[in-house]
């Protein structure tokens, strides 16, 4: 088991150090972030070669993460040996994440957006990001982190997984992850009749990713049943998914395809890679990466802005010679990571020691 949570977290890892490099490639290279669709600039015949650079598949971070998230909080449920309560639940969930999103949330609004508390708009984006509804909004979507739109999707997803628990209890995680498929294929619909596909407040919102965490659900299921994810699904299953991935891509744009392309890829390859008795991760690298997926969240919650901030700062104040650039970013890179791991150890792990204490605390007092 001990080796499992090894590679989750060496798969958060992974996962964090894509998202990372694409948004340190896109402060260099502004006119190229993000997914590329095909128009005057970028004929169809470049289209495939931009979106696969490092600089794109930043976005296939997000997907990992999201769909370890669906594993590991379902793989929890699983395993639970004692009795499972939604308020327990979402107790874990909130100290786990609030409380540092919180605190990062306040400095950043405090020090970098500056302006924010200066009119009514800074302060609903303020309470819209206090309440993780700032996704739903293209004016709020971006505010003061970029980043801080996943955070809004997970807490929605962890909302959904009541849902999702009743519909297993009653039909099978199978049923399930065919039903969150179709929630995605009519949110696409919809959102192409009504012009709002490309959106990143629609293609991004949790009725069109809920199916991504879901994969990472079943995923759970079928590893925590000793099945790889393939020999869990039917013949006649498998034909039904594989016209269901057709049709998405028919009618999913092409920012949602691709997660819905990385989510297919990624589960396939986090399936492989948890069977894979022989990858035991004892190399330095290994090592390394499984710690930076450890502090993954820290990492998340601080580098887009800090990125920005601390460049402009390098390069604007220390010596100009040949490579001077890739210098400072080296030395803005370690900066971000010590911070992050400085944060996990006396933030994070602060905070769910906390919310344990209050569990035992109450559980107590009911006893």
């Amino acid at each position: 088991m001990r080796q499992h949570f090894q590679k989750i977290d060496f798969l958060r890892g992974i996962a964090i150090l894509t998202v990372f490099q694409a948004h340190f490639l896109w402060y260099y290279f502004p006119a190229y972030a993000g997914v590329v669709a095909a128009d005057g600039q970028h004929p169809a015949s470049k289209v495939l070669l931009l979106n696969t650079l490092p600089r794109t598949v930043g976005w296939g971070g997000v997907t990992i993460f999201i769909l370890v998230s669906g594993f590991l909080l379902h793989l929890g449920y699983l395993r639970d040996r004692g009795p499972f309560t939604l308020s327990g639940f979402y107790s874990r969930r909130f100290w786990r994440v609030y409380p540092p999103y919180l605190l990062v949330l306040v400095v950043f609004s405090l020090f970098l957006e500056d302006r924010l508390f200066a009119s009514r708009e800074g302060w609903a984006i303020f309470g819209l990001h206090v309440l993780s509804l700032h996704n739903l909004f293209s004016w709020s979507f971006f505010s003061v982190n970029p980043t801080f739109w996943c955070l809004a999707l997970e807490v929605q997803l962890y909302i959904f997984y009541a849902l999702l628990l009743y519909g297993r209890e009653r039909w099978g995680i199978k049923a399930m992850l065919g039903f969150t498929l179709g929630v995605a294929a009519v949110w696409q619909v919809i959102g192409a009749r009504l012009g709002l596909a490309g959106s990143p407040p629609w293609a991004n919102s949790v009725f069109a990713l809920w199916v991504v965490w879901t994969a990472g659900a079943f995923l759970a299921e079928a590893w925590n049943n000793g099945d790889r994810i393939l020999r869990a699904l039917t013949p006649r299953e498998r034909w039904i998914a594989g016209v269901a991935l057709v049709l998405a891509g028919i009618l999913a744009p092409l920012n949602a395809l691709l997660q819905y392309v990385a989510g297919v890829i990624g589960i396939l390859l986090m399936d492989a890679f948890l069977h894979a008795e022989k990858i035991t991760l004892q190399g330095r690298l290994a090592r390394l990466v499984v710690t930076i997926g450890l502090c993954s969240f820290s990492v998340f919650l601080i580098h887009q802005p800090l990125l920005q901030v601390l460049l402009d700062f390098f390069n604007n104040h220390t010596p100009h010679y040949k490579g001077y650039r890739w210098v400072n970013s080296i030395a803005v890179t370690g900066l971000i990571f010590l911070l992050s791991y400085a944060m996990y150890h006396f933030v994070e792990l602060p905070s769910i020691r906390i919310g344990s204490r209050l569990r035992a605390a109450r559980k107590k007092l009911l006893a």
